[in-house]
C-alpha cells in the first residue's frame, strides 16, 4: 500500500493482479453509532487489473494486417462469421509484487509483478486498460520494492537478488546499481535516499542494513 503525497488516497496492489484507489474517507459523514467498521463500498474508489502488453502477444498471434483489412470488409458486408472472429490472447492478472504512485500525476503509478509479467516495471494509469510503458528488469528475480525520493525525481528499486536500481524519472531506461545485500536471501524490504541525496540506506531480509554513499549525478 503506498499513500499519495497529500495522504488523500491510498493505492492497494493484490495478490490477485488487482489495483484499487481508495480515497481517505471524510471522518465527518461517518456514522460509526453502531460500528466503527467502514464498508469499502461506500466510499468512492478505483479499479485496475494487470493484464498483458501488445508486445508480449506470441509472435504467431499478432495480427495480420492484410487478415485484418479482409476481415473489416465481410464485416461491413455482414458476411463475417462470429466463428470467424479470433479471440484476444491475454494473460491472467498475476501478484502485483511492488506499487509506487507517480509523483505529479493523478492518475498514474508504476508496479512490479511476476509470473509472465516478470522481467520488467510498468507505468499504468487507471485510465487505461492496459500498461502505458514498460521498462526492462533483470527476468530470473522479482521486483520487491518500488519508491520515489523526496523530490520526486529518482526511483528506486529493490529486487529478490539484492540489488536496487536508482534511475531518474526522465529515463527510466538507465540506472545505478548497489548490490551488498545476500543474493540469495537478501531480498530488498526498504531503500531510501537522504534528504541531501548523498546517501542511501537500504534494508533486506538477510536481517543487515546498508548505508551507500551514492552520487546521483553518476546516473547514465
Amino acid at each position: 500500500m503506498k499513500w499519495d503525497a497529500n495522504s488523500t488516497k491510498i493505492i492497494v496492489a493484490c495478490d490477485t493482479g488487482h489495483v484499487y484507489e481508495i480515497i481517505k474517507p471524510n471522518k465527518d459523514k461517518i456514522n460509526n453509532t453502531e460500528s466503527f467498521e467502514v464498508a469499502l463500498e461506500d466510499h468512492s474508489r478505483r479499479q485496475w487489473k494487470m493484464k498483458m502488453m501488445e508486445f508480449q502477444m506470441k509472435k504467431n498471434q499478432k495480427k495480420d494486417e492484410e487478415e485484418e483489412e479482409r476481415k473489416r470488409r465481410l464485416r461491413l458486408r455482414g458476411q463475417l462469421q462470429e466463428n470467424d472472429e479470433d479471440e484476444e490472447e491475454d494473460w491472467d492478472p498475476d501478484a502485483i509484487t511492488a506499487i509506487t504512485w507517480v509523483p505529479e500525476q493523478e492518475h498514474q503509478f508504476i508496479v512490479g509483478s511476476q509470473g509472465q509479467y516478470a522481467g520488467y516495471f510498468y507505468l499504468c494509469d487507471f485510465r487505461e486498460e492496459r500498461p502505458i510503458e514498460y521498462y526492462e528488469m533483470p527476468k530470473e528475480t522479482t521486483i520487491k520494492y518500488i519508491s520515489f525520493n523526496n523530490f520526486g525525481d529518482l526511483l528506486n528499486i529493490g529486487l529478490a537478488n539484492g540489488e536496487i536500481r536508482i534511475s531518474h524519472m526522465n529515463n527510466l531506461n538507465s540506472f545505478m546499481a548497489i548490490k551488498e545485500h545476500d543474493g540469495e536471501i537478501g531480498s530488498i524490504s526498504a531503500a531510501k535516499l537522504s534528504y541531501d541525496e548523498r546517501f542511501l540506506v537500504s534494508t533486506g531480509y538477510d536481517g543487515l542494513i546498508f548505508i551507500h554513499t551514492i552520487d546521483k549525478f553518476m546516473i547514465q
